[in-house]
């Protein structure tokens, strides 16, 4: 198993890239980066992976809107299978989130920021999808560095 001092040092340079202080983990090992109110990424490895988590949308209500919704998400992860890392699933209060995982091992502060950046653009992308958000930008038009007020 990869020690988790090495998630923590990832987490640190990360940080101290951008400028923020470094967060601390958690009871269980979570490291959790905010960007946005709403837009957070809980880190933590799992079995030598690294593992990404954000919270994308609570279902709608009305159970007609709520079966259109779901339908979306999953034609949406079925298109998106064969290019991404990321798959949607359910959180126990019942929202929405996406889940992310890579190798942890070998891993450079450029490979994690790499994984953070892809793992925003998806949330971005199944936001948009859900009706949860405005349309991503263009991927030609990000910049390599992740700048999220």
């Amino acid at each position: 198993m990869v020690p988790m001092r090495k998630l923590q040092s990832l987490v640190r340079e990360f940080a101290l890239r951008r400028g923020i202080e470094p967060p601390g983990p958690d009871d269980q090992g979570v490291f959790e980066i905010g960007f946005d109110p709403d837009l957070r990424v809980r880190c933590f490895e799992w079995f030598e992976n690294l593992h990404l988590v954000s919270r994308l949308a609570m279902p709608p209500d009305p159970p007609m809107q709520r079966r259109e919704w779901f339908g979306r998400l999953m034609n949406y992860a079925l298109h998106r299978m064969k290019r991404s890392r990321s798959t949607p699933g359910l959180s126990d209060d019942g929202s929405v989130t996406l889940f992310a995982r890579s190798k942890l091992a070998g891993m450079t502060a450029s490979d994690f920021e790499a994984q953070i950046e892809e793992h925003l653009n998806s949330v971005d992308s199944y936001r948009y999808v859900l009706g949860a958000a405005e349309p991503p930008a263009p991927l030609e038009t990000l910049p390599h560095s992740i700048v999220r007020p």
